[in-house]
């Protein structure tokens, strides 16, 4: 049996403080996964981002697209009144930058979790959704599912976690470990009953 387990951002970390983990939970987790496998079932672990990347996603306006992608396509997409605060808080040069940050701050928090499964002898293995995901307006168009399954036929644990991605629409977007959990519920389940 494959389960998908999706490691929440607000239980591994402490959302009001930057970059900060619970370690406890996070351990907590690894056992879990450790005794799932010992039980013989494949395991393909999502998890969120809490305070790690939240805070730089949130202060770049990065969910809300790229400023020059959006201003270069004369974008009619409505943003919110926080978005066009943040927008006007900084240069768009920056908000590459920002991008770049928020993504070096995930994998932060994704090296927490894949070592705390290693020290289990969990045979964890990242497939980032950047670069390789894309969506278009913020809905998911492509993914890596076929490889993430072939690791987990080999016996490895993929893990992903929620990340900026490229979006046609709007340059970029944040594509969240819930969508990520989502789409290989739905095609698991549709790849079981073809069988």
């Amino acid at each position: 049996m494959v389960i998908i387990v999706k490691f929440g951002g607000s239980a591994l970390t402490d959302k009001a403080s930057f970059e900060t983990l619970r370690s406890d939970a996070l351990n907590r987790c690894s056992v879990a996964v450790s005794q799932a496998l010992a039980a013989g079932h494949r395991v393909i672990i999502v998890h969120g981002a809490g305070s790690f990347g939240h805070h730089q996603a949130k202060r770049f306006a990065l969910s809300a697209g790229l400023l020059s992608h959006s201003a270069a396509a004369g974008s009619t997409v409505t943003v919110s009144a926080e978005t066009e605060r943040a927008w006007s808080a900084i240069a768009p040069h920056e908000q590459q930058l920002g991008l770049a940050h928020c993504r070096a701050s995930v994998q932060r928090l994704n090296a927490h979790v894949v070592h705390s499964l290693l020290r289990r002898n969990v045979p964890a293995v990242t497939m980032s959704a950047f670069p390789n995901w894309f969506t278009d307006g913020k809905r998911l168009v492509s993914d890596i599912v076929p490889p993430v399954l072939a690791a987990l036929e080999r016996g490895l644990v993929p893990v992903l976690h929620g990340d900026v991605v490229m979006d046609h629409a709007q340059g970029i977007t944040v594509l969240s470990g819930d969508v990520i959990w989502r789409c290989f519920a739905v095609r698991c389940r549709r790849r079981r009953s073809a069988r």
